[in-house]
């Protein structure tokens, strides 16, 4: 399992706040099932972490302090 710290998250994208763990611990779920391809994708956009990758996804931004897992689940199900 990846481990991503959730005291840095990307305020560019996120704004800040303190329940941003929430999306960190979603992020290290999405990269273990993703086998590291959020990783990746952040890495070959000059991301400063696999969190900032979710601003492709504006569903995820607005849930991204929200407990309710339905946004993340949406957009990871297979389609």
């Amino acid at each position: 399992m990846p481990y991503f710290s959730w005291t840095n998250n990307d305020v560019t994208v996120f704004g800040p706040g303190w329940r941003q763990c929430n999306t960190t611990s979603n992020a290290m779920l999405a990269d273990l099932l993703l086998k590291g391809d959020l990783t990746q994708q952040a890495k070959a956009k000059g991301y400063p972490e696999p969190e900032s990758v979710y601003a492709a996804f504006p569903c995820l931004v607005r849930c991204a302090s929200s407990p309710d897992v339905n946004g993340y689940v949406a957009v990871f199900a297979p389609h």
